[in-house]
């Protein structure tokens, strides 16, 4: 990556993705599972996801 939110999409749908792929929206992100970055019932890569809330260690 990074790859485009539409080739995501597209990859999605075609089934190359198990719902527990780890993925990020950009390099700052932490890797969490594709199905809580995109919780059912919404569809993957369908919209930009919300931002994930900072972690400070």
């Amino acid at each position: 990556g990074p790859f485009h939110r539409e080739e995501m999409a597209m990859w999605n749908a075609m089934g190359y993705f198990d719902p527990a792929l780890p993925v990020r929206c950009c390099g700052a992100d932490r890797f969490i599972p594709l199905n809580k970055l995109y919780p059912p019932p919404q569809q993957p890569f369908s919209t930009t996801p919300k931002p994930q809330p900072m972690h400070i260690q």
